[in-house]
């Protein structure tokens, strides 16, 4: 990166306050997996699953029961060779 990309960065950086919530959706209730690579950078990809209350009402009443069952989600990340 040049220097004043590197120094804009280190200027958000530094003005960044992990407090200020403003803005922001805390998503610390949510099972949240990342998936960047072993190798990444930064940790930002990222996915998750919510059942939406709002919409098991729309759902046909052979699937509803299900909705009450916990869900498992089984994720199989392969690294590029």
């Amino acid at each position: 990166f040049t220097e004043d990309v590197l120094e804009e960065a280190r200027e958000a950086a530094a003005a960044f306050d992990e407090n200020d919530l403003a803005g922001r959706e805390d998503f610390t209730g949510e099972l949240t997996i990342t998936i960047d690579p072993v190798d990444a950078r930064d940790f930002d990809d990222a996915v998750s699953l919510v059942v939406d209350p709002k919409s098991k009402r729309n759902v046909p009443d052979g699937i509803r029961p299900l909705l009450q069952q916990p869900i498992r989600v089984v994720l199989t990340v392969k690294e590029a060779a």
